[in-house]
């Protein structure tokens, strides 16, 4: 349940929003390889209360807190999907958008029709078809 959305960990019924904070959650863990919550609730014996425990440690957890030292769109994506409510399509640009500006941060370009598993798209310097 390392990577499940608090409302999943909570039992509550999921959605969209919250695949896409678990998805954060798992960007969080591959930059700081562990999570807040790793060991949290180790004491308590029963699996259910020790999840539920685990998913009310994240509700609490403030974005700002949980991507210190990351580029600050992470948080402000988390901020985003944590205010979709159950039904609402999120907003999918506006997080999309925030990533593409981590990848400038970081100084990768992205295109949008470039896939590099895909080799007829590669330029022939880098990749040449016998």
């Amino acid at each position: 349940m390392r990577f499940a959305s608090a409302n999943n960990q909570q039992g509550r019924e999921i959605s969209r929003r919250d695949d896409l904070e678990a998805l954060l959650y798992q960007a969080v863990y591959f930059v700081k390889k562990e999570l807040p919550w790793d060991g949290h609730g180790q004491e308590i014996t029963n699996v259910f209360q020790k999840q539920i425990a685990q998913g009310q440690f994240k509700e609490k957890l403030a974005p700002e807190e949980l991507c210190i030292d990351m580029p600050r769109q992470f948080a402000e994506y988390l901020r985003l999907v944590r205010k979709c409510e159950f039904s609402q399509r999120p907003p999918y640009r506006k997080l999309l958008g925030l990533m593409r500006d981590v990848l400038t941060y970081l100084g990768i370009y992205a295109d949008e029709d470039f896939y590099d598993w895909d080799e007829s798209q590669i330029p022939l310097p880098l990749y040449r078809r016998s």
